[in-house]
């Protein structure tokens, strides 16, 4: 858990270092991954926002399409 949290914050140094998630540039939708997770993120003008951060076995589509709750 610190290891994704460490990733998370690192992303305020490094965000465009990682690509843009294939289907969801529209959103400006990032992803890091980190073993067998994804940190989704957008990178703003003054901020880096983490949208979700993902276990790779979970279905990502479903996910960000419904919003946080689910």
């Amino acid at each position: 858990m610190q290891e994704l949290r460490a990733a998370c914050l690192a992303l305020r140094n490094n965000a465009m270092r990682y690509a843009h998630l294939e289907g969801y540039e529209h959103k400006g939708y990032r992803r890091r991954p980190l073993g067998n997770y994804l940190i989704i993120y957008t990178v703003g003008e003054q901020a880096v926002t983490v949208v979700r951060v993902l276990h790779a076995a979970q279905n990502l589509a479903r996910l960000l399409e419904n919003g946080p709750e689910n």
